[in-house]
């Protein structure tokens, strides 16, 4: 009889919870271990899942022997992503981690060659949307060539008021402060928007021509003593290089504070046709909309979601299902690093006004399934 993996999740609150409850959902039986160094955060965990066993402090939790289906899920502000993804990888445990995945530069390199030396998995939660309907729709018709050859991608999202540490999650400060979150919107959210890109388009690299950040003046700042030095609007010119076909220039809008209206869309253009979608699906219809010679007005499907709460079982059920060798949409190994270098990318093209270019291959070396060394 096969043994039940064993889930240990760094960090009590919020989002550890949210990993629990998933696992519970993905009806999974797991022995459960959680280490908070708050004493609150682990009797609300414990009055939540009583079954699970508590620790004080994840370095002691860890230090156990360990088995080759143990995984570890880093549910940390981000600033502390990278000591306990080094940890939990040389404890000899697969890690999925929250996203932002990483904060810099100097964190993806080190946390590449621990992986190297180890051999564990590291997996990013930013494929919590990718299990959409119409985003894997859409990846099936860019792979049969339904739409023809790619020449351009529009992907303009976010709410024109919804700043993580304001609106959204006011008692997390830490979202405000770039030392602590690695920057603002980009680093929040558009994480999801380079998952869903990265697995319709494949690239091996990709260039980030010119990027703007901004934080608009707007109303219902912070309050003065709190560190506010995050973009809240970003925009970028993206060259996708794939395996087939010419570069495909990508206009990428991410914002959470703006004057501008809501942003919601995602379009592919190809020479066959293009289609427009609901890139993340979280709320309302799931829409999708495609045009081709027979349709040029557009032939639109409203697709249902997977089941209630889907996105927020997706991670951990990827991960799971690729440590247990069934077919998974798990973002791993150098595609989940290739994706943290892009988001660096994108504000280091900010920072100096010059193209920053960044390759897969750079990363190729880095274990992305079980049992690799």
């Amino acid at each position: 009889m096969a043994q039940s993996p064993r889930l240990y999740l760094v960090g009590a609150g919020t989002m550890a919870r949210q990993h629990a409850q998933a696992s519970a959902a993905l009806a999974r039986d797991v022995d459960l271990h959680a280490a908070d160094p708050s004493p609150q955060a682990r009797e609300t965990f414990a009055a939540l899942f009583p079954n699970a066993t508590l620790h004080e402090d994840a370095e002691a939790m860890l230090a156990s022997s360990s088995e080759e289906t143990d995984l570890v899920v880093i549910a940390t502000p981000p600033w502390l992503h990278r000591s306990y993804i080094e940890t939990a990888s040389r404890s000899g445990r697969h890690v999925l981690c929250e996203k932002p995945l990483l904060m810099n530069k100097e964190d993806i390199e080190a946390v590449a060659e621990t992986l190297r030396e180890t051999g564990r998995l590291l997996g990013c939660c930013s494929v919590r949307f990718l299990a959409n309907p119409a985003n894997r729709r859409v990846a099936e018709l860019v792979e049969c060539g339904e739409l023809g050859d790619i020449y351009s991608v529009r992907w303009l999202q976010g709410s024109h008021r919804l700043r993580s540490g304001i609106e959204w999650q006011p008692e997390s400060p830490f979202f405000l402060d770039k030392s602590r979150n690695g920057g603002g919107v980009v680093m929040d959210w558009a994480a999801y928007d380079l998952c869903i890109l990265q697995d319709i388009l494949h690239p091996h690299t990709i260039r980030v021509l010119h990027a703007t950040m901004t934080q608009p003046e707007l109303p219902a700042e912070p309050a003065p003593t709190t560190v506010f030095d995050v973009e809240t609007h970003a925009v970028a010119t993206l060259l996708y290089e794939c395996p087939e076909g010419s570069p495909i220039p990508v206009h990428f809008e991410r914002q959470s504070g703006s004057f501008d209206r809501d942003l919601s869309e995602s379009t592919i253009n190809g020479t066959r046709g293009s289609v427009s979608w609901s890139c993340m699906g979280w709320e309302g219809d799931i829409e999708l909309c495609l045009r081709n010679a027979e349709e040029e007005q557009g032939k639109a499907q409203i697709l249902a979601p997977p089941a209630e709460g889907w996105f927020d079982r997706a991670p951990l059920g990827a991960m799971l299902d690729l440590i247990e060798g069934r077919p998974h949409h798990a973002l791993v190994g150098a595609d989940a690093l290739f994706q943290a270098a892009v988001l660096r990318a994108i504000y280091e093209a900010a920072e100096t006004g010059r193209e920053v270019v960044v390759e897969r291959d750079a990363f190729a070396d880095v274990p992305a399934r079980s049992g690799m060394t």
